[in-house]
């Protein structure tokens, strides 16, 4: 069982070190990937966020808390988790899989790749096939 749901803004705020945690990868590489992806424009240091990228986006003042002559102060992205939906690599982005035995979720089951034909569900074992006719709206 499928469902394909529209990519909502979950309000859960992450830098690109936090979402590149949960894609095993570092900020220098989510940055490169939101910058390929059109989220982002310009180079390393120098980024700015572009229009599409607004969406799920938000700036963010930091000071080192000095004044004077040592105050510094940085501006930072802060993305919507919900961008993780449009960075990845899937085939079928924004569509979470269910087993159509058992009703686990697959997309977070160990080595879940969408683009396989089918996936064996590691809980029940079910062989689910991964296909754009197996997809219904919720």
């Amino acid at each position: 069982m499928l469902f394909r749901k529209k990519i909502k803004l979950t309000g859960n705020m992450k830098t690109a070190k936090q979402l590149g945690a949960n894609l095993g990868l570092s900020a220098q590489e989510v940055n490169k990937i939101l910058k390929k992806k059109g989220f982002l424009d310009g180079k390393p240091g120098k980024y700015t966020i572009t229009k599409k990228g607004k969406k799920y986006s938000e700036m963010r003042d930091k000071d080192n808390g000095y004044g004077g002559y040592a105050a510094r102060g940085w501006e930072y992205v802060m993305w919507d988790e919900a961008i993780l939906q449009e960075i990845s690599d899937a085939r079928f982005p924004g569509i979470e899989w269910y087993c159509d035995e058992c009703n686990a979720y697959l997309n977070r089951q160990k080595g879940f790749d969408d683009h396989k034909k089918i996936w064996k569900c590691t809980e029940c074992g079910n062989k689910n096939k991964i296909s754009k006719k197996n997809i219904v709206s919720s």
